[in-house]
């Protein structure tokens, strides 16, 4: 077996693999989207209105972080100091609900 055929097999699953995780996030987001105002009116007892309001701005807020994470990484700190930073609040919010 050649060095070639080693590093294209190994590029073939990496991609494979980011495509895979690809598909399920997608899945997960859609699926959690789609049901969230079921569960906000039957469960939690909100109204129509509030509710679809609330999946709107969840749907909103999914889909700006990245963007203004992009801009924070690009323009002021750089990629690692946002990471480290991204993931301080992470540690700090999750430890808090515990």
């Amino acid at each position: 077996m050649s060095l070639n055929f080693f590093f294209f097999f190994l590029f073939l699953i990496v991609h494979v693999g980011a495509a895979v995780y690809e598909v399920f996030e997608r899945m997960a987001f859609y699926g959690i989207s789609s049901n969230l105002v079921l569960y906000l009116t039957t469960k939690l007892h909100q109204g129509v209105v509030p509710s679809a309001n609330n999946v709107t701005n969840w749907v909103g807020t999914i889909w700006m972080t990245p963007i203004i994470g992009a801009y924070v990484a690009d323009a002021h700190l750089g990629r690692y100091r946002t990471f480290m930073a991204a993931s301080v609040i992470y540690l700090c919010v999750s430890r808090r609900r515990s």
